[in-house]
């Protein structure tokens, strides 16, 4: 294994162990000896996780998305809710003044 000859069986065992760990996958001592069959584990494994850390990021990028746009919604909720409460209160104000003629109501 990686040119330096043939590997000790327990140092073979712990290897295969360690890869195993890490790659989600039993790892046979036969593949070990192996060098771009191990590689091709090692780069989709790693390419998994890449997708698994883009998607959480993605993820998180469109939950701060939603939040900025909860709060301009929110925001113009309020204002027309005071517009509303301004109009009301000046249509108020012109039945309780006496002027019980209002055009258009």
């Amino acid at each position: 294994m990686f040119n330096q000859g043939k590997i000790s069986l327990e140092i073979a065992k712990q290897f295969s162990q360690l890869l195993a760990s890490h790659l989600d996958q039993k790892i046979s001592l036969v593949a070990l000896q192996n060098i771009s069959a191990l590689d091709v584990m090692i780069n989709d494994y790693q390419n998994r996780v890449r997708e698994r850390i883009d998607n959480n990021f993605l993820n998180l990028a469109l939950a701060e998305l939603e939040m900025r746009l909860k709060k301009e919604v929110s925001s113009l909720l309020n204002g027309s809710f005071f517009l509303q409460i301004m109009g009301l209160s000046l249509i108020l104000g012109i039945y309780l003044s006496g002027k019980n003629n209002i055009s258009g109501l």
